[in-house]
């Protein structure tokens, strides 16, 4: 009796071992989760690049805000101040809105960001540590619980024992194709979401750095706004107060566009270079469409505003603080927009703010 129960248990054994019912949805469920967590390794990476890119700009947007800033001397009293910078570089802007979210999520206390005195040279440094916020990725995976409903122990028992039912499942015809036809699709998806993620990333890349050279290019050219003289005279209505500091009054301002509004043709050079023409790719001064041929004039949006830098009367005209952001551009997905309509989204503002120089155009440029 004993022998006959080992023949038994060693032939159910090997049957059970053998058996090759259900090996690619085995090796299927092994596999995801570890290409799950490789996925949300990749997407965490990237926010923190993200982050990391958002408050390197902060900080050199304040940086140079402060670089005009010039100190106290005889009767000169500045009005700009290390405040302004920071809420520049927490927000891209010195006026932000009463539920204005900062560039980096809780990156805006001030005594994060620490400001060192100009050195012998003139050098300002400025530094912060901010502790990494994880995305909802990793917060999902950590922290979200799961409750498993199963069927009762009796009914599962009877569907198993139906003899109908039970004759269906008994049938391995096709189910390596079956088994496939089910994880084929996942991958894919997966293998997508990869590629569209870092083409993403790359788009995310190119129109902050578009947006940083034509901030640069419209700080030393011709006035974007048709009223801006008026907002900005040169000099302060009181002669006698030529040569005091000017009022750090982020209220003053005159903005240009979205969709052109009280913009001046200059913009058409910033964005489009001296040839006017976008990702022409031979232009010798190209303008913002060449480094991005998503952002039209119309996309654009420039807010020039008082910071307390420069004084009344300075003969090449103020100094301001200038902010550029785009408007209403999204992202080019092909995979995913066209698999599951996600061309809609849109890209962030990604306001650049900084200090305007002589705002005239080089007749040889």
């Amino acid at each position: 009796m004993m022998a006959l129960r080992n023949f038994i248990l060693h032939r159910l054994g090997l049957g059970f071992w053998r058996r090759q019912e259900g090996a690619v949805l085995a090796e299927a469920l092994l596999a995801i989760p570890f290409v799950t967590l490789f996925a949300a390794g990749i997407l965490e990476f990237g926010s923190i690049f993200w982050q990391r890119m958002q408050i390197d700009a902060g900080l050199r947007d304040a940086g140079r805000y402060l670089s005009r800033c010039r100190p106290v001397s005889g009767t000169y009293v500045p009005t700009c101040n290390q405040a302004t910078a920071k809420t520049i570089a927490f927000y891209g802007t010195q006026t932000p809105a009463a539920n204005a979210q900062p560039r980096v999520p809780d990156w805006k206390d001030p005594s994060d960001i620490t400001i060192t005195a100009p050195d012998a040279d003139g050098n300002i440094t400025l530094s912060t540590a901010h502790l990494y916020k994880n995305s909802p990725v990793f917060g999902f995976l950590g922290n979200r619980c799961h409750h498993d409903q199963f069927l009762p122990r009796r009914e599962i028992y009877r569907m198993v024992t139906s003899r109908a039912i039970k004759t269906f499942w008994q049938d391995s015809s096709g189910v390596s194709l079956v088994e496939a036809l089910l994880t084929f699709p996942i991958v894919m998806l997966v293998f997508a979401a990869f590629i569209e993620f870092g083409y993403a990333m790359s788009q995310w890349n190119q129109t902050v750095k578009a947006l940083q050279y034509g901030a640069r290019l419209a700080a030393v050219s011709d006035p974007l706004t048709t009223n801006f003289n008026a907002v900005f005279p040169t000099d302060a209505a009181d002669p006698l107060n030529n040569g005091k500091a000017a009022p750090n009054d982020a209220t003053i301002s005159s903005t240009c566009g979205p969709a052109l509004a009280n913009c001046t043709a200059a913009l058409n050079r910033i964005v489009r270079g001296s040839d006017g023409v976008c990702n022409a790719g031979t232009d010798p001064r190209p303008g913002i469409c060449d480094l991005n041929w998503r952002i039209t004039p119309d996309k654009l949006m420039v807010t020039y505003q008082r910071s307390g830098l420069g004084y009344w009367g300075r003969p090449d005209g103020p100094v301001l603080t200038m902010r550029l952001e785009v408007r209403n551009i999204t992202f080019d997905l092909p995979i995913l927009g066209g698999l599951l309509g996600l061309n809609d989204v849109t890209i962030p503002a990604h306001p650049v703010t900084i200090t305007t120089e002589d705002l005239k155009t080089c007749s040889t440029c």
